[in-house]
């Protein structure tokens, strides 16, 4: 069992959560067994992070979402130190495939305030890593996918492959854009609360 996650990432963890269901302990590990793990490692307290139409931000324990479904998804992020730059901030992303049962780790850029390319970490520690989320050792700093907004998400990209985005974008998997800003949020102004909180429009 999935051990204390009933589908509310722990306050400690992430800041401000509130679109999340609430699940028994056996739906959240079913949900484990048919999603995605995507690990983010070593990502700063206080940096945004968004899935598909979600965005919150990390807390200091913060290491990946799980139960995400498959198919495509688009991780965003913005420096925790952004909003305090007088330059408008970047917000940067990278798509990604999710499968059953599959495992993704991204490794955070300290200086360069971005995720590593892919590749940065050999195979062999991506199978320890996958080994660990096997194992449930990563649940306790993982948070479980945002479904409530799932369904929207699914009809904006079920006809959308990974092939047809590297037709129009060469390497999908490494996105970047100005964000405009107020002094007290670092994610875009349309569609979005801020970066306190869960917010629609990553």
């Amino acid at each position: 069992p999935l051990g204390a996650v009933e589908g509310e990432v722990p306050a400690q963890y992430v800041e401000g959560q509130s679109a999340v269901h609430t699940l028994t302990p056996e739906q959240a590990n079913e949900l484990a067994k048919q999603g995605a793990t995507l690990l983010l490692l070593g990502v700063p307290a206080g940096t945004t992070i968004g899935i598909d139409f979600t965005s919150y931000t990390a807390g200091e324990k913060f290491g990946g979402l799980k139960m995400i479904p498959p198919g495509l998804h688009f991780l965003s992020h913005c420096a925790a130190a952004a909003s305090d730059r007088a330059a408008a901030p970047i917000k940067a992303g990278f798509w990604f495939s999710a499968s059953i049962g599959s495992v993704l780790v991204r490794q955070w850029d300290a200086e360069a305030e971005d995720f590593a390319a892919e590749g940065a970490i050999d195979a062999e520690q991506l199978e320890r890593y996958a080994l660990g989320v096997r194992n449930h050792e990563f649940d306790a700093v993982t948070g479980p996918y945002p479904y409530d907004s799932h369904g929207d998400w699914r009809a904006l990209t079920e006809h959308l492959t990974i092939h047809a985005l590297r037709r129009h974008q060469p390497d999908p998997c490494a996105l970047t854009l100005p964000v405009i800003v107020s002094p007290r949020s670092c994610s875009v102004r349309t569609g979005s609360n801020g970066c306190n909180g869960w917010s629609r429009g990553a």
